[in-house]
């Protein structure tokens, strides 16, 4: 038989390496992962890998629902209507090891590999991580560097990405600080792509570049003799509380308000991505409402912090501009608007955290199935706006026109 198409040799190389590493013992025929655990039950429950150190404990929220001006309320936002708020914790383990450039595969000393503490991206709050090549497709690690001392992992996927970098990866300095270890950690694993939002923060939080190991391009297998990795701070989709607290804390820490930003507009315009069809309309319809176009990549994050705090109505296209919304005040109004088919809870989510009052507004377009997994299938099209509801929802709200 003739095989044909890559999908049916990748699903056969799986099958193959998953084979192996199930019936022959590892150190000659193969020597990545073949275990899976959730590690917080793990050493919870006092399995000798090494320590769970507690930071915060978890709790339920319950979130105001959101106006959706011209579409019903889809469950990709009522499912988090009542969520779980995740513990924070650190894992501490002897000989500990992280593989990967974003150092997100996270494995013990007897070569098990965390559930819990890894994070894959590709599907609706993230992949499995039985499904990353490491653990299904890859035989050995290969290139290999040992650390001594003590290490953090700080990056995880997505570390290049505004949202990610700040969300999901800073965090877990507060979380060291918390723990009374951050003065402990000999080196930091961080995918420093040196992003002036990266410079920015590493600065603010007084980490010295002595001791930041830059993990670079290329896979590699970092050995430890303690590694400390911080628990991520929240499921993929969603946001903690006490994480937007900290950024507010750390780039806005004099609460300060840039005058003449009172109703802005966060542009996307120097993207590559979810452009505005009809801009010229658009714009134009913005400039009637006494509207200002803003650009944050123009400004450091601590500046622009200013600029949404003294904002009392933003509207902007769904991206990492809206990150953005840790520094807003209460009562902002938040006009996030959508795509069908790119759409998620995370704006919504901090503008209840802070207080304000969420707004998504959908593009034109036909909208997919509630069950539809919208991250494995991610469109990231232009967007044409409908002027006229647009303009009935603007009226609305700022009552001028």
């Amino acid at each position: 038989m003739i095989l044909k198409g890559r999908g049916i040799k990748a699903r056969l190389q799986r099958s193959g390496v998953l084979f192996v590493k199930r019936t022959l013992p590892g150190g000659v025929l193969h020597d990545t992962p073949s275990r899976l655990v959730d590690f917080h039950n793990e050493l919870k429950s006092g399995v000798d890998w090494g320590a769970m150190i507690p930071v915060r404990s978890g709790q339920w929220r319950t979130e105001l629902p959101p106006q959706i001006f011209n579409h019903p309320v889809s469950s990709r936002f009522t499912r988090y209507l009542n969520r779980e708020i995740p513990d924070a914790w650190i894992a501490e383990l002897p000989q500990g090891k992280v593989y990967g450039r974003d150092t997100n595969l996270i494995i013990n000393r007897d070569n098990v590999l965390s559930t819990d503490l890894s994070r894959e991206f590709g599907a609706y709050g993230g992949r499995h991580i039985r499904s990353s090549e490491l653990y299904a497709s890859q035989l050995y690690y290969g290139k290999s560097i040992s650390l001594p001392g003590t290490t953090a992992v700080i990056t995880t996927k997505g570390n290049a990405n505004f949202h990610h970098w700040n969300y999901d990866c800073l965090p877990r300095f507060q979380m060291l600080r918390e723990a009374g270890l951050l003065d402990k950690v000999d080196h930091f694993l961080i995918r420093n792509q040196g992003s002036p939002f990266q410079r920015e923060s590493l600065q603010l939080l007084g980490i010295q570049e002595d001791k930041i190991f830059n993990t670079g391009d290329k896979d590699m297998l970092i050995e430890t003799d303690t590694l400390l990795v911080p628990s991520l701070p929240s499921p993929l989709g969603t946001v903690s509380p006490w994480v937007t607290d900290f950024l507010n804390d750390l780039y806005h820490s004099d609460g300060g308000k840039e005058e003449g930003y009172d109703r802005i507009y966060i542009s996307r315009k120097n993207a590559s991505s979810r452009q505005i069809i009809n801009n010229p309309a658009f714009m134009e319809l913005l400039a009637r409402f006494g509207i200002r176009e803003v650009f944050p990549e123009d400004h450091s994050v601590s500046a622009f912090a200013r600029i949404m705090a003294g904002a009392s109505f933003i509207i902007s296209v769904h991206g990492s501009g809206l990150s953005n919304l840790c520094f807003i005040g209460s009562r902002t109004v938040v006009v996030d608007i959508l795509m069908p088919y790119h759409q998620d809870a995370y704006y919504w989510q901090m503008t209840n955290i802070r207080g304000g009052r969420y707004i998504g507004f959908f593009g034109n377009g036909p909208h997919p199935p509630d069950d539809l997994d919208l991250v494995a299938h991610k469109i990231d099209e232009d967007i044409e706006l409908d002027r006229v509801a647009l303009e009935e929802l603007l009226y609305k709200e700022l009552k001028q026109a």
